[in-house]
């Protein structure tokens, strides 16, 4: 066997070669075919001048068996392992997109998407860390970002050891990555999980940074770094990530014991104090503008902020009352980048212009507001409440001049946006406002049932309940104090926790939109095709290759949806299934012919892409931009 990649088209144990995706010192990965299921992998071929040493073959053939033993989506499928007359291999799951390694070199990746993909390589070496393993290669390279989904997996296992052992092979010699080794590692000591934190702290570092924790001109310069040089500051390269300093430097210890017990503890962590930064920078460049402005008693309630630093519009700051509170996940619907994407909205505020010296205060429960002279109590029956979206009613208030506000709880659906009762006129899109101290998500012109006016509905992101305000009546020429907008961002929450509302999934969204692109491409060929079928078998084939489309597409959308917005991604997945069992009905009609059931599946398969249109359409109004 020649030491050069094989030849495409050669078989290895019932795998055909396709081409070369990757390759190292020990091997070279192909794209293969697994003949026996007509499936693609990831085919990892030993090289031969390794496939001889008993001691790589050991570690190659461990690798396959430990790979498979821990259960874990973010960790790469190992399909086979074996041996043929080629050679070692390890027939693995696919990721079609490129390493962590190759993203990094294209260019500047925002600290949100840095964060998610190693948030995900935490997680799985969580889990290989509870199965008792320790991978000891953790680097850039090794991470596997998958395009379609933006789904990051850990690869590579070929050094992975169970807790406790030592980690040199022969003579001190070191098989692994020395820009992101620890320090235990080199010195030939007992390993344990806290020598993957410090690997993953390594790319971590490299990954905002730019650049490895210690870049020197040798090997023997960079091992002595690791050992002895303190980790440089990451706010040396990036200033405005000053704040994440102490925690690479606590996962960069020299001491095992002084890092993050867990790599999650540590990602975490860096996910709260990012959050922070982003809310102390809004606030501060917020700030910065009120001083600018002059002060008026008169001025409209409601302002866009354009002047905030780019960075700060990345991630909606989450403030609550009287003080910040970080986010965290709600029943696994509230997610730390659920507002990533959400560039588009404008960032605004509602500044608390009501001046007058006689407000009184209105409470009711859990909310309440301070109105001037000229607002009084009124009443509302639980039903219009019912078409205001809200659970329950608390306060309706009115004015002299005509403006009117409901308000009380609402319950967030799993986007948290504008309730489903709510809304029956065009698309309505929402800008991010400032009730106060509060975040809201405010929609403008709303169509509501059962009454005339149009509505500015008002969306506080609240646990254990949303918060929802309404306004009607708002005159162009009303004075601030006497707008419903004015009185709105009077509004203050008691024993309610303010979250943030997850934003758009611009996975699911790019996702979608590929899909939906090449299902319109292979409806088209196939549906022609189809229309032209001269006999029972050629319709039943066409039938077949769209129930075929339509169900992969659906399979796919679940798949990004398992670790994004599971709800939405469902609510697509189960029409596109819809669509795909219809087409499958269609193919059964086909073949003996029944007239009949034909037609009934034709009538299916229409109204199933009218729901998924429909459906579509619904997040498009959300903000999720599916083409």
């Amino acid at each position: 066997m020649s030491n050069l990649s094989l030849p495409l088209g050669t078989s290895v144990a019932g795998y055909r070669v396709e081409k070369v995706i990757g390759s190292g010192g020990m091997g070279i990965v192909y794209e293969a075919t697994q003949l026996s299921l007509d499936r693609r992998v990831a085919l990892k071929v030993l090289a031969p001048h390794v496939s001889e040493d008993d001691e790589y073959r050991e570690r190659f053939r461990r690798e396959g068996a430990l790979q498979a033993s821990v259960d874990d989506s973010r960790i790469v499928t190992v399909y086979e392992a074996g041996e043929s007359e080629l050679g070692l291999y390890i027939a693995m799951r696919l990721v079609r997109g490129r390493n962590l390694k190759e993203i990094l070199l294209t260019g500047d990746v925002p600290v949100e998407g840095i964060l998610k993909i190693v948030e995900q390589i935490a997680g799985a070496l969580d889990s290989a860390h509870t199965a008792g393993l320790i991978h000891r290669d953790v680097k850039p390279q090794n991470v596997l970002v998958e395009e379609a989904t933006g789904k990051a997996f850990l690869a590579d296992f070929g050094l992975t050891k169970a807790s406790g052992q030592r980690s040199l092979t022969r003579a001190g010699a070191y098989v692994g990555s020395l820009d992101y080794v620890s320090p235990e590692q080199i010195r030939d000591e007992t390993i344990t999980p806290a020598s993957d934190v410090y690997s993953l702290a390594a790319v971590l570092f490299e990954a905002l940074s730019g650049n490895v924790p210690y870049p020197r001109d040798t090997e023997a310069a960079i091992l002595f770094a690791h050992l002895s040089d303190p980790p440089p500051p990451l706010s040396s390269f990036r200033p405005e990530l000053a704040g994440l300093d102490p925690i690479l430097e606590r996962g960069l210890s020299k001491s095992p014991e002084d890092r993050y017990p867990t790599a999650s503890e540590m990602v975490e962590e860096a996910k709260r104090t990012w959050v922070r930064l982003l809310t102390d920078r809004a606030l501060a460049a917020e700030r910065a503008l009120h001083e600018s402005e002059v002060a008026s008693t008169d001025r409209r309630s409601e302002t866009v902020i354009d002047r905030l630093p780019a960075a700060a519009k990345l991630s909606i700051p989450v403030v609550g009352v009287e003080k910040r509170f970080p986010v965290l996940p709600i029943l696994g619907a509230v997610a730390f980048f659920g507002l990533i994407g959400l560039g588009a909205f404008a960032l605004g505020h509602v500044t608390t212009s009501v001046r007058n010296a006689k407000l009184t205060k209105i409470p009711t429960g859990q909310i309440s507001f301070h109105v001037p002279p000229g607002w009084s109590r009124g009443t509302i029956t639980p039903e219009a409440a019912r078409n205001l979206g809200l659970k329950k009613a608390l306060i309706r208030l009115k004015s002299t001049e005509g403006a009117k506000l409901v308000a009380g709880t609402t319950q967030l659906s799993d986007s948290a946006w504008l309730p489903e009762e709510v809304g029956t006129g065009p698309r309505v899109v929402p800008t991010l406002v400032r009730l106060g101290t509060l975040e809201a998500y405010r929609f403008r012109a709303v169509s509501v049932t059962g009454f005339d006016q149009k509505a500015t509905y008002y969306l506080v992101a609240a646990i254990p309940h949303g918060v929802g305000v309404v306004c009607f009546g708002d005159s162009p020429t009303a004075r601030a104090s006497m707008s419903c907008a004015g009185v709105a961002a009077t509004l203050k929450l008691k024993g309610l926790r303010v979250v943030a509302p997850p934003g758009p999934d611009k996975a699911l969204a790019t996702t979608t939109s590929r899909l939906l692109a090449s299902l319109a491409l292979t409806s088209k060929r196939d549906l022609k095709a189809l229309r032209r079928s001269r006999t029972a078998t050629q319709e039943a084939t066409h039938a077949r290759a769209l129930e075929r489309a339509f169900d992969t597409a659906s399979h796919q959308v679940r798949e990004v949806g398992a670790n994004g917005d599971r709800a939405n991604a469902e609510r697509i997945a189960a029409k596109l299934h819809k669509i795909a069992k219809a087409y499958n009905d269609l193919r059964k009609a086909a073949r003996p012919p029944d007239l009949i059931g034909y037609r009934q599946a034709r009538k299916r398969i229409q109204e199933s892409i009218k729901e998924l249109i429909h459906v579509v359409g619904s997040l498009n109004a959300k903000g999720y931009a599916i083409a």
